[in-house]
């Protein structure tokens, strides 16, 4: 046996033509039914020893400068009868990657919420469990795992102790974390991205060798650690994937791929190549070389060749003699891999290398097909940037990792899922993760306006899944947003003394960005999400049974806020809402507030939004969605917030008309990357592995098939198609929690011929 970062095995995925991983046999995932009872107790490295790596920060936040290591815990065992059921429970401070003689099996744990910002620990851990007797042999058996103390990237949070805990269940047998486990410190991890190759332990084909490793210890303060539950999603699966071709502008005649496959670089001056993996991944690069003692690697993980990334997508590695195996700490979004190759004083030989590309294991099992080929294509971009984005959470991107705070993004995300993979169980997750941060901070987050958009999140998630239940635990979270709401609301009924009224969107107007708008930028905005959390509040307390009366609250709240933005922001003479009022008392230039100025902005985003919640009278709305579409001086959405221009335009009608001709901007976007989006059309130098961009992967089945769920769980949908002039046809599957929905849209003599085939548990309503 020998610990190494060889990759998975790709027994169970493909990749298609358009680079969207699939599986080949179904998920068949489902909830825990019951937590695991742990016979294991949190262990860690002698704490006489290693005085100073007993503790780390909670966040990157806190601290990203903070004490770093990595430890190796190992237990061997001896099995004597074929085991035919074992499974493995585990989770580490502040993560994980687990492997059983030799094999990698699995890494974690799973992301546990937060928010931007957050310097603090969060109260539950998630573990995961992986079935393992295929791992298992006759013999002895060793499990190794690797553990990172402190966090590596922003939404790793640590509750500030080292720890493992394990349990390997065999046949009824129970092997735990304890003192009988091994540990020894890797030295070769210097610090999150800097590995040094000169001092590695000592190894042989059967593992590190016997005096390398010291007694693990249980850690006497078993309590400091945070309750523990199993990941209520199927553990994270990962695509073995080798380079496309290489780059290589000077020097070709150093950088060799020889018959086998392997690189081998000559001796001599710096030299500097790249790896295309062709399309962007989200992935772990692994490789293993023959070296010499000394020599430099600096890779770059970027998604465009030389386009380096913020911090933490750059790594270093010295080698050491002979072989030298590594794999990055943290997933990287990757397209190339830049390598540059210094105190090259003899050839070094790179026998493998390539990704190992993290996905959530679901099937494929929507579709969107028309005879307007570019519609294809962005219909799948979306699809593989969510696939990207879609990890333990719902992220906003590989490069970034934001904790579980941007609500807006994975609104959009999951609406992109339900209409392709048909998975409920990791937006639930991120629903009940969220809920417990604000329920822990007074229900403030860095971005106040996500807050509001998290409640549409939930409503949303009700509605496709038919899990109902779930609100019992969820309304306390959704009235105490509302009361904390409520709280910001000024005497003339707007959101008025908000700490800041982040996030609009990624627009720079004149000396400001609306991302953090001064308050007569941003007042609308909120004030307009906020009368639509209220309604939207509402309709769960319905499907809660809530009091009628305690609705009719909300209700009034709803309306007093909808008529002052109807008094004080509407302006006639433009027939439009303007964006906020001045204040001339709100003088304060802070980081994310700036001091009010006396000027009056006007937005697609605030006439928008008082369209879509029923804030302007239904007589005026589809003329204010004409002067959106058409008025060019109002301030433009990017493509995060398109998804609620798209929502508005479908609301009034208008969506035949102006709906395809915007769905077609993202072809620019295409343009410029093929493989997964940009963050925004323009103006900002930003990543292309964004997902919150991808609204037409949800726009198109949902508004030209014409399919919504009418009561939660699909148990009754809306079907009204509508098949834009430029289409002859549009057809395609959306899956249900009762099965897939079939759609065939056909233009035949000018008129429109519509077929749905649905499972026989669904009642469809036309028109």
């Amino acid at each position: 046996m020998r610990l190494i970062e060889e990759p998975y095995a790709n027994d169970n995925a493909y990749i298609r033509e358009n680079g969207i991983i699939d599986l080949i046999h179904p998920d068949n995932f489902v909830l825990p039914d019951q937590p695991h009872e742990w016979k294991g107790k949190w262990i860690w490295a002698a704490k006489q020893k290693y005085m100073d790596l007993q503790t780390s920060c909670h966040t990157l936040f806190q601290n990203k400068d903070s004490r770093y290591g990595i430890f190796i815990f190992q237990k061997k065992w001896n099995i004597e009868t074929r085991i035919k059921n074992a499974n493995l429970f585990i989770t580490a401070e502040s993560s994980y990657k687990v492997f059983i003689n030799g094999k990698p099996v699995g890494r974690g744990p799973a992301q546990p919420g937060g928010d931007y910002a957050n310097c603090g620990s969060v109260s539950k851990k998630y573990y995961e469990k992986y079935g393992i007797e295929h791992y298992l042999n006759p013999g002895e058996n060793i499990i190794s795992v690797r553990v990172s103390l402190s966090p590596i990237v922003l939404s790793e949070i640590s509750c500030g102790w080292g720890g493992l805990i394990a349990d390997i269940e065999m046949d009824g047998h129970v092997i735990g974390t304890d003192e009988t486990w091994k540990c020894t410190k890797d030295n070769c991890y210097t610090d999150r991205a800097m590995w040094n190759g000169q001092h590695r332990l000592g190894r042989t084909e059967k593992g590190y060798v016997d005096e390398c490793w010291e007694d693990a210890e249980v850690v006497s303060g078993q309590s400091n650690y945070p309750e523990l539950l199993e990941t209520p999603i199927p553990n994270l699966n990962y695509y073995k994937m080798e380079y496309e071709k290489m780059i290589i502008p000077f020097d070709q005649d150093r950088v060799i791929r020889d018959g086998s496959g392997r690189i081998v670089i000559k001796a001599g001056r710096p030299v500097t190549f790249w790896l295309d993996f062709e399309k962007i991944y989200a992935a772990f690069f692994y490789m293993k070389i023959i070296g010499r003692a000394g020599v430099k690697m600096v890779l770059h993980m970027q998604e465009f060749p030389g386009k380096t990334e913020r911090e933490g997508t750059t790594e270093t590695y010295i080698l050491g003699d002979g072989d030298n195996e590594f794999e990055s700490l943290r997933l990287h979004s990757i397209a190339y891999v830049q390598v540059t190759v210094s105190n090259l004083w003899e050839d070094i030989i790179i026998e493998k290398c390539g990704l190992n590309v993290s996905f959530y294991p679901t099937k494929l099992k929507g579709s969107f097909v028309s005879d307007l080929p570019v519609l294809q294509q962005i219909y799948d971009i979306g699809i593989r940037t969510n696939q990207i984005c879609r990890q333990t959470y719902h992220m906003d991107s590989p490069i970034h990792q934001e904790p579980l705070g941007c609500m807006g993004d994975y609104t959009i995300e999951s609406l992109m899922n339900y209409y392709t993979f048909g998975d409920y169980y990791l937006t639930r997750f991120d629903i009940l993760k969220i809920a417990d941060y604000l329920k822990s901070r007074n229900f403030v987050m860095f971005h106040p306006s996500y807050c509001l958009i998290y409640i549409e999140m939930i409503y949303d998630y009700v509605m496709y899944s038919g899990d109902v239940s779930i609100l019992s635990g969820l309304m306390d979270t959704v009235n105490g947003i509302i009361a904390l709401f409520q709280s910001y609301l000024g005497g003339n009924y707007l959101i008025d003394k908000a700490p800041n009224y982040m996030f609009m969107d990624w627009v720079i107007e004149g000396e400001y960005n609306r991302h953090h708008p001064p308050k007569c930028m941003g007042q609308g905005y909120m004030s307009a999400l906020f009368v639509g959390a209220l309604n939207i509040a509402g309709k769960l307390m319905e499907l809660t049974g809530s009091p009628v009366e305690a609705r009719k609250s909300y209700q009034r709240i709803s309306d007093k806020v909808a008529g002052s933005i109807c008094e004080l922001l509407w302006k006639e003479d433009r027939g439009l809402f303007c964006d906020g009022i001045y204040d001339k008392n709100a003088n304060v230039n802070s980081k994310w507030l700036p001091a009010d100025c006396d000027r009056v902005f006007y937005s697609q985003h605030m006439n928008v939004l008082c369209v879509l919640y029923d804030i302007l009278p239904f007589d005026k709305q589809l003329n204010v969605m004409e002067k959106v579409m058409n008025d060019p001086g109002l301030s433009q959405a990017q493509p995060y917030f398109m998804h609620f221009v798209f929502e508005a335009l479908d609301k009034v009608g208008l969506f035949e008309k102006y709906g395809l001709g915007q769905i077609e901007r993202w072809k620019k976007l295409i343009d410029e990357n093929a493989s997964a989006l940009k963050e925004v059309w323009y103006g900002f130098d930003c990543d292309y592995s964004h997902a919150w961009g991808g609204t037409p992967t949800y726009q198109l089945p949902s508004k030209i098939l014409g399919v919504t769920p009418k009561k939660p769980g699909f148990s009754e949908i809306n079907f009204r198609p509508c098949l834009p002039e430029k289409l002859s046809y549009a057809q395609g599957m959306i899956p249900t929690p009762y099965g897939s929905i079939e759609v065939r849209l056909e233009r035949k003599d000018g008129s429109v011929i519509s077929k749905i085939e649905c499972p026989k548990e669904i009642k469809v309503y036309k028109g």
